[in-house]
């Protein structure tokens, strides 16, 4: 699909009001900036944010919604950022969709690249990953669907709990292990193994389980 440019406007922003960043030490604060796209209704509700050299963050949203943005706005204005829908296995937009559940599939969370520079989505409430070989192109089902759907441990009903961290994790040649998707759920476990332990799961981005 192809990805549509809308006007971007931003300001500074300075977290710890110090204009040095010492409420992040031992981090350092590198910028931070306030966005908004008056002429943009969909823009908002940003999950993830992942790097696309050489200028740019790509970024998902909570409506299923996939961005490219400058990662260095500038203070005055005046920038362009890009926006398509997330698209499902066949092509269609995930924006507005729901499953026969009746839940949403447009709730993207979790965002990383993995060694050939396809991207992966995780997505709560219709718990699953996909893959993406070329950004705003269409999805690859990775068939975790009922394994993550463990993360909705509350029992509240929402299924608003998902897969909330998502990080491709190179394969080692000195120790033989394959690349793997790490996916961290939102909440602790229920039960959980000690307090504040959340289930997370080591996924072969070929589609099978560890």
């Amino acid at each position: 699909g192809s990805m549509e440019s809308f006007s971007l406007d931003s300001s500074p922003v300075d977290i710890c009001n110090d204009g040095g960043g010492s409420c992040v030490a031992p981090f350092t604060f590198v910028r931070g900036s306030h966005l908004t796209a008056p002429s943009n209704g969909l823009f908002g509700g940003l999950s993830s944010l992942l790097t696309d050299p050489p200028d740019s963050l790509l970024a998902i949203t909570d409506h299923g919604e996939l961005l490219r943005i400058p990662a260095a706005p500038s203070a005055g204005g005046g920038d362009h950022g890009s926006i398509a829908p997330l698209l499902d296995e066949a092509g269609a937009s995930v924006v507005g969709a729901t499953d026969a559940g009746g839940q949403r599939l447009s709730d993207a969370e979790g965002l990383t690249r993995g060694a050939a520079q396809e991207i992966y989505v995780s997505f709560e409430r219709h718990h699953r990953v996909w893959r993406y070989p070329t950004v705003a192109g269409s999805a690859e089902a990775l068939g975790f669907d009922a394994v993550l759907a463990q993360c909705n441990g509350s029992g509240d009903g929402t299924q608003n709990q998902g897969v909330e961290a998502l990080v491709f994790v190179e394969a080692d040649a000195s120790s033989g292990s394959g690349a793997r998707l790490l996916a961290i759920c939102e909440r602790e476990s229920s039960p959980s193994p000690s307090p504040g332990a959340s289930q997370a799961w080591l996924l072969d981005p070929s589609g099978a389980a560890d």
